[in-house]
């Protein structure tokens, strides 16, 4: 009964080992979750995260603590100093008594004086020990100066002029960064959408090559056409296997290329919906030029930090000037830790570097050569603006009207394509016709794929030199707009919609 007993235990204990042995497993094989985006919400996702944003907020706040500082440049500074001395230096002590309004004849050596004329000796020879030797005394001293600048030869309007701007530029600085990044986060998100689009396409020829070879080998059973026909449709039906697996590793090299946008770990498995649809600016050529030299951070930068140069000349003029101020203080001095005593100082004072063997003329020629280097890089930007404008327009243009005609292309040789393979089914046509129209719909759609991407990548870039890409300016597609590679799909063979591939790690 016992050795029943225990071997039921060991039974028990071996399948409670087994099922936990089990789970282990399982558990541990668990995927993680997949994060679902749609393009907004991976903008907002990358301007929490980007990296370059915050340091533009770094920057930001560094600007931002230069104007308080150049504002309190020209504040009364106020300042507090205490502390305790002992000494028994003839000249420390006698400072330490008058300080505190203690001393007295007898510490000048009176007595003796007055001994030695008493004595009808010469006074005059004798060295008082009160004066030259005197006891060790204490002092208790606590102070408060205030001092202000009067007249700095305009080296304080400089640095605040400088400060301003530069926390100006730092702000459209961080915009331009901003932009920057919708750029990127548009690019690598339009980029997955392109991906998985081609990776449709690639069923689709897939789909094609598979259907390409069962009706080669029932033609084949049925004596109408010979077995290189069959073995020709193999071949293709290979290579259409060997193209959708190259398809999909796009779509993951691409898919970890956002995530390193948005920096997201390389094991987060992500979900998009939605297409990318950026919209071209209103106006023309002209208009949009005068809008870049206004609204263009990146020219907004160049100005502002034009100016701070411009303050930089005048602080470093400043130090051809003489330098006024004025201060005010009041000590208090104590044999013991107290306030017995009090005393105040008020003056001013004038500072003037008449000769430094020329520093302050070079530092002026050096501010000067940095404003002309800053002037210098504000017009290169604005004559490049309008280049850069004229650039992204025509290749949007032209983008757009590819993608028309690829468009249409693929419609066309998808009806090329159904109207080769019903004359091939009836025995009539070639499977070469064949193999040809079924290639030159696979590089239509592909061609037209890869023409909507360069629409949006050309759209974006013009609004980047318009400084108008933030994510208000950017419009989502249409809720069950058909993708691109969808919109060319023949009746043959509809390629899985781009919207249920996910990208997996």
């Amino acid at each position: 009964m016992k050795s029943c007993l225990q071997g039921r235990g060991c039974a028990a204990w071996l399948l409670a080992a087994g099922l936990w042995l089990a789970c282990v497993p399982a558990q541990a094989g668990q995927a993680a979750p997949v994060m679902s985006l749609s393009l907004r919400q991976a903008l907002e996702l990358a301007l929490q995260r980007n990296t370059q944003l915050r340091i533009a907020a770094a920057d930001l706040a560094q600007a931002d603590a230069s104007v308080a500082r150049s504002a309190g440049a020209g504040l009364p500074h106020l300042g507090v100093d205490a502390g305790v001395s002992r000494s028994d230096d003839p000249l420390n002590v006698l400072g330490m008594k008058l300080s505190q309004r203690s001393a007295t004849f007898s510490d000048f050596g009176a007595g003796q004086f007055l001994q030695a004329l008493n004595s009808g000796a010469s006074p005059l020879g004798l060295a008082p020990d009160n004066l030259n030797q005197p006891a060790a005394a204490n002092d208790f001293h606590a102070g408060l100066q205030a001092e202000m600048p009067l007249y700095t030869g305009g080296r304080i309007a400089g640095l605040r002029e400088q400060a301003r701007e530069q926390l100006a530029a730092a702000r459209a600085g961080n915009l331009e960064a901003r932009q920057k990044v919708v750029q990127q986060v548009v690019d690598a998100f339009d980029a997955v959408r392109s991906a998985q689009a081609f990776d449709g396409v690639a069923r689709q020829a897939l789909q094609a090559s598979q259907l390409a070879f069962d009706t080669a080998s029932r033609l084949w059973r049925a004596g109408v056409v010979v077995r290189s026909d069959v073995l020709s449709a193999e071949v293709a039906l290979d290579e259409a296997r060997l193209q959708l697996q190259q398809a999909g590793d796009a779509v993951q090299q691409e898919t970890d290329q956002l995530r390193l946008v948005l920096d997201l770990p390389q094991s987060q498995q992500l979900r998009l919906s939605g297409d990318v649809d950026v919209s071209m600016p209103q106006g023309d050529v002209a208009q949009w030029t005068r809008q870049a030299l206004d609204a263009n951070p990146g020219i907004q930068v160049l100005r502002h930090q034009l100016r701070a140069a411009g303050g930089g000349v005048q602080v470093a003029r400043s130090q051809l000037y003489p330098q006024i101020g004025a201060v005010a203080r009041v000590d208090s001095h104590d044999a013991h830790p107290g306030f017995g005593a009090h005393s105040y100082t008020i003056g001013a004072q004038l500072r003037w570097n008449l000769f430094d063997g020329g520093v302050a003329r070079a530092d002026v020629d050096q501010a000067l050569a940095e404003r002309m280097r800053a002037q210098a890089r504000l017009d290169a930007a604005e004559q490049s603006v309008e280049a850069q404008i004229r650039q992204a327009w025509r290749q949007a243009q032209d983008a757009q009207r590819a993608q028309d005609m690829r468009a249409l292309a693929a419609r066309q040789a998808a009806e090329a394509e159904r109207i080769v393979r019903r004359r091939y089914s009836d025995g009539v046509g070639t499977l070469v016709d064949w193999q040809r129209a079924l290639a030159q719909l696979d590089r239509a759609r592909a061609e037209s794929v890869l023409a909507r991407h360069r629409v949006q990548l050309q759209r974006a870039a013009l609004r980047l030199a318009l400084g108008r890409l933030g994510p208000e300016d950017l419009l989502a597609a249409a809720p069950g707009a058909p993708a691109a590679a969808s919109s060319t799909a023949s009746s043959a063979a509809a390629p899985r919609p781009s919207s249920e591939v996910s990208s997996r790690p």
